[in-house]
């Protein structure tokens, strides 16, 4: 959706938004109530979150001023992909190494925001690493202990 919006009207996102809504719940369909639930959640937060840094605190603003329609599914999308890419034998088996890469490879990208060498910075990105090191640190005692023992 990133790709199409580079240069999508306002009528155009609003028709990507759509289609993500539309992938989303097509998804959903296949998945437990719980599932389905936590989605809601996540989807719920992260648009309370978008609509407090972006239109309201200016901390980010996107190309056409607002939220576009597409992000508050994308959301959703992108914790159904961690949790189906969690269920699987492979990432069972390498929990360790798949943490210890996205931290590394996710704090050098977080650094980079805060450097000369980023197109511009990014705070933000950086505070958002940091809160998942804790959540990786402190994860509840029913995380996977693999995920936890990386330190």
């Amino acid at each position: 959706m990133l790709l199409l919006d580079r240069g999508a009207s306002l009528p155009e996102q609003l028709l990507l938004g759509a289609g993500t809504w539309v992938l989303l719940v097509a998804l959903l369909r296949g998945e437990t109530p719980l599932v389905r639930a936590q989605t809601v959640v996540v989807i719920a937060f992260a648009t309370l979150v978008e609509y407090t840094f972006s239109p309201l605190l200016h901390v980010y603003v996107y190309r056409l001023g607002g939220v576009p329609a597409f992000v508050p599914p994308g959301h959703g999308l992108v914790y159904l992909a961690a949790l189906v890419l969690g269920r699987s034998t492979f990432f069972a088996r390498n929990a360790r190494p798949l943490v210890l890469l996205t931290v590394v490879v996710g704090g050098a990208y977080a650094v980079r925001g805060l450097t000369p060498l980023a197109p511009r910075p990014d705070v933000l990105g950086f505070f958002w690493f940091c809160c998942l090191l804790g959540f990786l640190r402190w994860a509840a005692p029913g995380c996977s202990t693999s995920a936890r023992s990386w330190w």
